[in-house]
């Protein structure tokens, strides 16, 4: 996992290992919710650990299923959702039919936005703010009067 983004990393890990793509932060987030069904925590690069490694990889595999058919968002809005968030694996029967709902609603929501007319934005032209100038305290006003101090 790269330690900086690029076009495929574009989501940054939770759990320290740098930036990662779609699939892992998907299997990322499936591991977690089995995780804390039995109550654990999950480590730092916890993919490279072996109760957790063998999870991760099969949630990596499944979440690049779902990736090639639907888009990200689609799947996101999908797990996030009351019915999803009884979802511990990316495998689960019921996914598909939820993940297909979401998917439909994103490509409306897309259709909407490209048929809304362009939004022309007002071409104001602001003047500079006046520079700040900070009035004298009274401290100050006599630390002047006493003039410097000598210690």
């Amino acid at each position: 996992m790269p330690a900086i983004q690029t076009e495929k990393s574009r989501i940054e890990s939770k759990y320290g290992g740098g930036w990662v793509t779609y699939q892992q932060w998907l299997a990322e987030l499936m591991v977690a919710r089995q995780a804390g069904l039995k109550g654990e925590a999950l480590p730092s690069k916890f993919w490279q650990k072996e109760p957790y490694k063998r999870k991760f990889l099969s949630q990596v595999r499944f979440a690049s299923e779902l990736v090639r058919l639907y888009s990200f968002a689609a799947i996101c809005r999908a797990l996030k959702s009351p019915q999803g968030k009884k979802v511990f694996s990316l495998n689960a029967p019921f996914l598909d039919s939820l993940i297909k709902a979401e998917q439909i609603k994103v490509e409306r929501e897309g259709q909407a936005l490209s048929n809304a007319p362009p939004i022309e934005l007002p071409t104001k032209v602001e003047s500079p703010r006046p520079a700040f100038v900070k009035d004298k305290t009274l401290f100050s006003k006599l630390r002047d009067i006493d003039g410097p101090q000598e210690s």
